[in-house]
């Protein structure tokens, strides 16, 4: 997550353009490549922060899925069962 943050910092203060002179003496503006590079770390800092987060169930979908309730079938429900629910 430090690193993912680093990066998203960095990125921030770092121009998406840089000005190239060529031969002749005229200016011009050129991709920056340290942009790119810190642009293609973070996407993989935060595929692998996704992929932990999948791993550790933490992701909505995975959360959502502990807590789906159970449907009820109707069959009368024994002391226990009423006491303890479906954990018997």
């Amino acid at each position: 997550r430090k690193q993912y943050l680093d990066i998203t910092e960095i990125i921030l203060e770092t121009p998406i353009t840089t000005l190239a002179e060529n031969s002749e003496g005229e200016k011009f503006e050129i991709a920056n490549a340290a942009y790119s590079d810190l642009l293609i770390n973070q996407d993989k800092l935060f595929k692998q922060c996704r992929q932990a987060s999948s791993d550790l169930g933490l992701t909505i979908s995975s959360r959502c899925k502990l807590v789906i309730p159970k449907k009820d079938d109707g069959k009368p429900k024994s002391k226990e069962e009423e006491r303890f629910g479906g954990r018997m």
